[in-house]
């Protein structure tokens, strides 16, 4: 979205190394990272690690909110057009 063209990846193949380490830390990497997270805060007493693990959820969600945003303007609206 920064430099408005591929990096680390061939647009014709659609491959390439990012690709790969995309793919690996969006299924594997990151929901691990946040379910330890969840898991480790359900067993902790007090206020802090909930709320931390609340914050860093709503940090993700609006990251992706942000993410389909972005994807919406650049991508899709003005196809619609």
């Amino acid at each position: 979205m920064i430099n408005r063209g591929p990096v680390g990846f061939n647009p014709k193949t659609f491959s390439g190394p990012f690709l790969t380490t995309l793919a690996f830390a969006v299924y594997v990497v990151v929901p691990q990272a946040f379910l330890q997270l969840y898991f480790s805060a359900q067993e902790r007493d007090g206020v802090r690690a909930p709320r931390l693990a609340a914050y860093g959820l709503f940090v993700m969600a609006a990251l992706t909110g942000a993410g389909i945003a972005s994807v919406s303007m650049i991508l899709w609206l003005p196809a619609i057009r």
